[in-house]
């Protein structure tokens, strides 16, 4: 079956629909997301998103919010704010309460040394629990 896939050209390349495209041609950057919340200072601390995944198979923790298509995607601002009041409720539970989340893109070429950074969004969280902002 794999051989007359294989021959038959198709609109989609067959390295696109196998799992994680394992086949397909490496990026030509390094792609990393952070989360940072805004404290009661009113400074900017990076969040730790990856200790937030209760799960710890292969590098997935570590993959998962950088391949995530809701957080990086265009028209997914409702699925980037509620990943945004899920890491607050998480980290103020841990007794970090933070009043704005921001999601942040960096890209690493493989060869350079320029980082973009891009933020993909920045949310107020309100409720109890929330850090008092200085501005």
């Amino acid at each position: 079956m794999w051989i007359v896939g294989a021959l038959i050209p198709s609109p989609t390349p067959a390295a696109k629909r196998l799992p994680w495209n394992m086949f397909s041609a490496p990026r030509a950057a390094t792609i990393t997301i952070r989360v940072e919340g805004r404290v009661a200072d009113g400074a900017w601390r990076e969040l730790p998103i990856g200790a937030l995944f209760r799960f710890s198979r292969g590098a997935t923790g570590q993959r998962l919010p950088a391949t995530a298509r809701a957080l990086q995607g265009r028209g997914h601002e409702a699925e980037r704010r509620a990943f945004a009041e899920w890491v607050a409720a998480e980290v103020a539970a841990q007794g970090r309460p933070v009043s704005e989340v921001r999601i942040v893109r960096e890209s690493a070429p493989i060869l350079g040394d320029e980082v973009r950074t891009r933020v993909l969004g920045s949310y107020a969280i309100a409720g109890p629990g929330a850090a008092r902002s200085g501005g």
